[in-house]
């Protein structure tokens, strides 16, 4: 066998076991992130909702990530994806949903929080108790 030959052996030798091993990384990853539950199931209850208001360019990552905010089809998700504004997910802790909002801008989009209507939070209602609002 020749230095030409044995050179081609071990680089080709070097390339399968690199590929190998970045496989075996990317199925660890990939594994790891399965075993996480998605976020509708381990959100906290509260008040709060999430409003996509812009998806951006990276539309397919932003519907991932609606696709693991909200229990649904895929037809919901990607018409709340293709047709923003839409409300993401309702009923989350504070801190839940800023997640979500950065987890969004992160890939691109635009969200908000949207805060609970006075009388949902506990807090005080614009309209004293016994009256009628005005017209």
């Amino acid at each position: 066998m020749s230095a030409e030959h044995v050179l081609v052996a071990a680089v080709l030798l070097a390339f399968l076991v690199s590929g190998s091993a970045l496989m075996i990384l990317w199925g660890r990853e990939e594994s790891e992130r399965l075993r996480e539950p998605p976020f509708y199931e381990r959100a906290r209850p509260g008040p709060f909702a999430v409003e996509l208001l812009e998806t951006g360019r990276r539309r397919s990552a932003v519907l991932r990530l609606v696709r693991q905010a909200r229990p649904g089809s895929l037809a919901e998700a990607f018409q709340a994806v293709r047709h923003p504004p839409a409300v993401i997910v309702t009923g989350v802790s504070r801190q839940d949903a800023e997640w979500l909002v950065r987890a969004l801008e992160e890939k691109g989009a635009t969200a908000r929080v949207v805060p609970p209507a006075p009388d949902e939070a506990g807090g005080r209602s614009a309209t004293p108790a016994g009256e009628r609002p005005l017209p």
